[in-house]
């Protein structure tokens, strides 16, 4: 755990493709809505830092009401561990043979990410993006 900076790091100055979540979580039930948490500006950051595009790629799928409803009684119960993240490998069988759709957007040049907007308008800007997807 202590070195996945690092890995991050090595990832991002390597020619691989990443795969990123900007809100660092799954999305979660809000007033009856499920809907991504706030996206972190650390992808604009990493992508002009090291001149990779980023590529927006929507992900139409669910979880299960018992993973949205855990999620929020933990939050309400002031639990600072994600105990639904410990059922996500369960949410993911729960899905089996179930379709899920996922639409690729056209890549986003990094020289996109210009002084115009702050790194969190960008990632608002790109968040934007794939939910019009």
């Amino acid at each position: 755990a202590k070195d996945f900076p690092v890995m991050i790091e090595k990832g991002f100055q390597s020619d691989d493709q990443l795969i990123m979540f900007p809100a660092g979580i799954c999305s979660r039930r809000q007033k009856g809505i499920i809907k991504d948490m706030e996206w972190k500006k650390a992808f604009i950051v990493k992508s002009v830092q090291t001149h990779r595009d980023v590529v927006p790629v929507y992900f139409n799928g669910r979880n299960s009401n018992f993973f949205y409803n855990l999620a929020n009684i933990t939050k309400v119960l002031g639990i600072k561990f994600n105990v639904a993240m410990l059922y996500l490998v369960d949410e993911m069988f729960k899905n089996r043979h179930k379709t899920f759709t996922v639409t690729i957007g056209k890549p986003i040049s990094w020289q996109t990410f210009d002084k115009s907007k702050t790194p969190a308008q960008w990632a608002e800007y790109v968040k934007d993006i794939v939910y019009t997807l």
